[in-house]
């Protein structure tokens, strides 16, 4: 339970906290949200693949 309170604010800091990095990093915008998504998507699939070994390991 508390994986998903620690990966709700880590959601909310990177984006509070990635414009200000590419703006400094001054990536051109589709550059920028290619980042923004792969990110997200990478943030997605840890989180289910940490919810399904949670569900395996309950059965085990």
């Amino acid at each position: 339970m508390q994986f998903d309170i620690l990966f709700a604010v880590a959601v909310i800091l990177l984006g509070i906290r990635l414009p200000s990095y590419m703006r400094r990093m001054q990536m051109p915008i589709g550059e920028r949200l290619m980042f923004v998504i792969g990110a997200f998507v990478i943030l997605v699939s840890a989180w289910l693949a940490w919810r399904i070994i949670g569900v395996l390991a309950s059965f085990v």
